[in-house]
């Protein structure tokens, strides 16, 4: 006897052939990222240690050399089923030759070879097996299963009808005959073979295994679910209807429930890789992640050709940050699938992110070969090219991404951002034209409307640039990029007053706003509100104890006060957040200078004009440490560097003037 959608109907004891899952299908996601589904049913192996036991059984039993075909043939089929298909083979072409006119050789052969992927000398065999046994209805059924594996539906439903016309009450042709149907889209056709052998055969589940695959697909979710319980109230151990279930119910964003009829299945075939696959969807989707992992994990393990699980199992790792685990993954994705664009675009996100841009560019690229409309390898793209300081090449992404997704605000924002780097006027033009339009698409996103600031203001239109950030803090009192930018205009035009009070209401409508609390520092620094100084950086590091800009004010402020100790560990800590912020290195310069160490002063001088050339205070206190030194050119030099970035100090004029006549006096 053999299985055939869970029937037994042939020659064969072992169950050579399985058909009767619901076809192959893909369940798109609908996160960004989400794992890939696997909507395929499954079948697990034979038990390998009882094929082995019986194995030796039968050997013993045919050692004394005396013919037994049947014995033979049951041997045969074990050792096919071990995959030992060429010791099979030469065994039941022994018997064929012996006996021509032994059909059940012949039928055994047929099975061997579709089993082994030879559908066409299965089908030649079979159609000799059925001129020996022209009344075996299991023959014909089988010789139409060949040719549904072959693809040939027609020449497999007029197999099935002939053997239903030898025996009518054969429900797994009328089965059989649904699911060829059903690979025709003849879904109307199929439901009604599926009925008639649920009607022939009362105990039978896999109809209504199939009929709730096929409801479920139509949309019949209600009566796909009917038809899914009857199966498994017929069979309890159908797992192949708890999997179906799982299926429809992750169709209905009923994840949970999904869940549960997974982890049914597997109790049932706990080796089911597509099982552990959509469970590990399922678990992902209720937020489980640590667990859809290990699910990922056991798919790819049991199946390590599975590309589904393994890129399941890579986006994982990816998701976690643990980068060179899902490059590892992702890889070995790429091997079994060379050209799967989700791979190829996630593999460039590891490379990008671990630094790689040049490889991780090499790849989107890929994706974009195979998947040339999607919009977020664009943006990536670009992403990259903006990093690799080349914005005209991100530009040109950027375009492409606008017209595929021409009502997309962020993709216009996007561009216009990118044409603003590019610079020029017509590059500048056509960023606050990209800008102008996701502002039309999006009128409620502050953020655009600070990106079309930055934008007017670098074009010197610094009214039009005003105004887009008072529209934008009138959409939301709180943004923090308007505030701050809106404060860098005021501040540049001299407006400290009105840069005061900006920053003090920021400050009233978010409590946390730590940037601004260090801003309004710097004002009163300015002011010489030393008291209101301090509070301000004091709270900012409240706030934020690894804030490095206000940790060095302070220091900066102690200094000047002459608390040079609690200002040197206040810089050194500001020094270890931020190891190149200028300001901290000068403010350091400061101390060694109260202290005398002028050899210290110069160094920290030094590195503080290297980390900012345009810090006038740093060559000041050179010019300063070189005068004392006797080192009046580079005094000089100092000086003249100092008094350029801040031509109205009548301190360093005279300080330039003052070693200019010292250079200019004879030798004592």
């Amino acid at each position: 006897m053999r299985v055939v959608g869970g029937k037994t109907t042939g020659p064969w004891l072992l169950g050579l052939l399985l058909l009767a899952g619901p076809a192959n299908a893909q369940e798109p996601a609908e996160p960004e990222d989400a794992p890939a589904f696997d909507a395929e049913s499954y079948r697990d192996p034979l038990d390998q240690e009882a094929l082995k036991k019986e194995k030796a059984e039968l050997q013993a039993a045919l050692s004394n050399g005396q013919p037994d075909p049947e014995k033979t043939k049951r041997l045969a089929a074990v050792l096919f089923h071990l995959g030992e298909h060429e010791a099979a083979l030469l065994m039941l072409g022994r018997l064929a030759a012996a006996d021509t006119r032994d059909g059940d050789t012949q039928y055994m052969l047929g099975a061997l070879f579709e089993s082994t992927g030879d559908l066409e000398r299965a089908i030649a065999t079979y159609e000799q097996a059925a001129l020996l046994e022209p009344d075996n209805a299991v023959l014909l059924l089988d010789l139409g299963l060949a040719h549904r594996k072959a693809g040939h539906y027609d020449e497999a439903i007029d197999l099935y009808d002939k053997a239903l016309a030898k025996d009518p009450n054969l429900a797994v042709a009328l089965f059989n005959k649904g699911e060829a149907l059903e690979q025709q889209d003849k879904n109307d056709e199929a439901i009604a073979a599926y009925r008639k052998a649920a009607e022939v055969d009362p105990t039978y589940a896999r109809p209504h295994v199939a009929l709730g695959k096929i409801y479920g697909e139509l949309g019949l979710n209600d009566k796909a679910e009917q038809a899914l319980s009857k199966a498994l109230r017929l069979d309890p151990e159908e797992d192949d209807a708890h999997y179906d279930l799982g299926v429809l119910f992750f169709r209905q964003r009923r994840y949970r429930d999904a869940v549960r009829e997974y982890e049914a299945a597997l109790k049932i075939r706990p080796g089911s890789a597509r099982a552990h696959n959509n469970l590990g969807v399922a678990l992902d989707r209720v937020g489980r992640h640590e667990d859809a992992l290990a699910h990922f994990k056991t798919a790819a393990d049991l199946r390590p050709t599975y590309v589904d699980a393994t890129f399941n199992l890579g986006l994982g790792y990816f998701r976690m940050g643990k980068l060179e685990e899902a490059g590892k993954e992702f890889e070995k994705v790429l091997k079994l699938k060379p050209d799967l664009p989700e791979a190829q675009f996630h593999l460039g996100e590891v490379y990008y992110q671990r630094g790689r841009t040049v490889k991780a560019l090499d790849l989107y690229k890929k994706a974009l070969y195979t998947r040339p409309q999607d919009a977020l390898t664009y943006r990536r793209m670009a992403r990259a090219y903006l990093d690799q300081g080349e914005p005209k090449e991100a530009v040109a992404y950027l375009e492409k991404l606008v017209s595929l997704a021409p009502a997309d605000a962020s993709a216009h924002a996007a561009l216009g951002e990118a044409l603003a780097q590019v610079g020029g006027p017509e590059a500048t033009e056509r960023a606050i034209e990209a800008l102008g339009e996701a502002r039309r698409l999006d009128p409620e996103s502050p953020a655009i409307l600070v990106s079309l600031a930055k934008v007017e203001y670098s074009a010197k239109n610094a009214g039009a640039a005003l105004q887009a950030l008072r529209s934008a803090l009138a959409l939301d009192p709180t943004h923090r990029p308007a505030v701050l930018l809106l404060g860098d205009i005021l501040e540049a035009q001299g407006k400290d007053d009105e840069a005061l009070d900006l920053y003090g209401e920021a400050t009233v409508k978010s409590p946390t706003f730590t940037e601004a609390y260090y801003r309004l520092g710097r004002l009163h620094r300015r002011r010489g509100a030393k008291d209101e100084e301090r509070r301000a950086y004091e709270r900012a590091l409240l706030l934020n104890p690894t804030h490095a800009k206000s940790r060095a004010e302070l220091g900066g402020l102690l200094a000047e006060e002459g608390a040079l100790d609690d200002a040197e560990s206040s810089l050194q800590a500001a020094l270890r957040l931020d190891p190149d912020y200028a300001r901290a290195h000068y403010y350091m310069a400061g101390v060694y200078a109260k202290r005398t160490n002028e050899e210290a002063a110069l160094t920290e001088a030094n590195r503080a004009t290297e980390l900012d050339p345009g810090l006038g205070q740093a060559w000041a206190l050179i010019g300063v440490l070189q005068r004392r030194r006797g080192n009046l050119e580079a005094s000089k030099t100092a000086y003249t560097k100092a008094l350029a970035l801040d031509p109205k100090n009548s301190d360093l004029a005279f300080a330039l003037q003052d070693v200019t006549k010292a250079l200019a006096a004879p030798p004592p």
